[in-house]
């Protein structure tokens, strides 16, 4: 039988190793990572733009295919080799639409697989970017891969901020048929604005057609102004779009605007310097076709 008296020091024992037990748990969830979104990346990983990271072909399925298959692998869906296959067959007048309305390109492709970030390093929900390519009929969705021609091309991704098409920088990849390679394209992460403007051409004028509700310009610039400079940069022979990229900007930023007015003592040229305004979507007129 068990000593009566040695049954204290054994409860104090227990009650000690359990206090220990519970300290060590509460300083694991103490180093548990909270729900603050992760750093960005260091410049150094940024810096690092592409990267090769298959060079292998798949290979083909066994037997033969159906004209669903051949559309999934003209897509690219049933890998990368099978897929040049069935596009140089269309190439060769081989195969009906249906297939060869699949290939976006029916050169020899390569595979890019796009990650799309802001500049903070942070991803953003595929709805609201989109990938344009200057080397193929290819432009749309957001992070995933492209299928595109080999040779060198240029890929830039734009992010939707309201009536903003926002721009990142383009990154040129060298394409190689039957490889994949890993490309990071970069957006502004910053809110967009403009001055609350609308760009028609007139002619060979660029005009003030519209103004928003509470426009940043309003006050400053009237309709029927004639857009001349933006931040120094003469707009003449420019597309009204590209004057509209030009007003907008990150938020709270402000632009040089030159712009000249027919008046009752005749033509006046101003430049003015107005901030830029978040714009959302609804809030521009259904009749502007180039908000800026």
């Amino acid at each position: 039988m068990s000593d009566p008296a040695a049954r204290p020091s054994t409860l104090r024992l227990g009650a000690l190793v359990l206090v220990a037990l519970l300290a060590l748990l509460a300083l694991l969830v103490s180093m548990r990572p909270s729900g603050a979104p992760e750093a960005a990346p260091p410049e150094a990983a940024r810096a690092e733009r592409t990267r090769v990271v298959l060079g292998a072909p798949e290979a083909a399925p066994d037997g033969p295919l159906d004209e669903a298959s051949l559309e999934e692998a003209a897509r690219g869906d049933l890998g990368l080799s099978l897929r040049n296959r069935v596009c140089a067959l269309c190439a060769a007048g081989a195969l009906g639409e249906a297939v060869c309305g699949r290939c976006n390109t029916t050169a020899r492709a390569g595979r890019v697989v796009v990650d799309v970030v802001g500049t903070d390093g942070r991803p953003f929900p595929d709805h609201s970017v989109m990938v344009t390519s200057e080397c193929s009929r290819y432009g749309g969705g957001g992070s995933g891969f492209l299928d595109l021609p080999e040779g060198r091309c240029e890929l830039t991704a734009v992010r939707v901020d309201g009536p903003f098409h926002v721009p990142g920088e383009p990154v040129t990849v060298d394409v190689v048929a039957d490889e994949e390679t890993y490309l990071l394209l970069e957006v502004p992460s910053d809110p967009w604005g403009g001055v609350g403007v609308n760009v028609r051409g007139v002619g060979e004028d660029l005009v003030v057609d519209q103004l928003f509700a509470g426009a940043a310009a309003e006050g400053i610039l009237g309709e029927g102004a004639v857009l001349l400079g933006i931040d120094g940069r003469d707009v003449e022979g420019m597309l009204p779009r590209e004057v509209a990229q030009l007003l907008a900007g990150p938020a709270g930023t402000s632009v040089e605007v030159r712009f000249g007015v027919e008046g009752a003592d005749g033509w006046v040229e101003q430049t003015v310097r107005i901030e830029r305004r978040v714009i959302r979507a609804h809030e521009v007129p259904m009749t502007a076709r180039d908000p800026g």
